[in-house]
């Protein structure tokens, strides 16, 4: 950020004064890079995101963010038409089964900063639910050793699926 001051400086010389100006502004810079955006919720045609703000506002409060959104592998970036104060936001109208990547940026008075960086590629897919199953194995007597074992499993399944379910 840079700094700047009005100072007024007089100084007695052979009994002439002369006077010094140096004048200072307060400037504001753009913001720095958000956090990585986390999907919070995932559905059959939109996400759900949520972002750190930026570590530097740049010395002016942040209004707005940014989100821009890309299917993964190609180069053009699509912005949504909203304004966003604050750090989430639920990406809609997607296409279901394309992979997709996000990112954010952040905008005070003097500009838009950085981008954050993306997220992972994510494909949009409605989850029907999450099934946990966990397995604990019983402690051995014989060695005096408990043993636990855990596992988490996540399916997901086609929407076409639904009726078996």
């Amino acid at each position: 950020m840079s700094i700047y001051t009005r100072l007024n400086l007089s100084r007695l010389c052979n009994e002439r004064v002369h006077l010094v100006h140096l004048v200072l502004f307060a400037i504001a810079d753009k913001p720095g890079k958000p956090g990585t955006p986390e999907i919070d919720e995932l559905k059959a045609d939109r996400v759900a995101l949520s972002w750190q703000p930026p570590k530097q506002d740049g010395g002016s409060a942040i209004f707005n963010y940014i989100v821009e959104y890309r299917i993964d592998g190609t180069f053009q970036w699509k912005q949504t038409t909203e304004s966003i104060e604050r750090t989430k936001y639920t990406v809609r109208k997607l296409q279901q089964d394309c992979v997709y990547e996000f990112r954010v940026y952040a905008e005070n008075k003097a500009g838009v900063g950085p981008a954050s960086d993306c997220t992972k590629p994510t494909k949009i897919e409605e989850r029907i639910g999450e099934w946990v199953a966990r397995i604990h194995c019983a402690c051995a007597r014989l060695y005096s050793v408990c043993t636990q074992l855990t596992l988490f499993c996540n399916f997901a399944f086609h929407k076409s699926y639904k009726h078996c379910l």
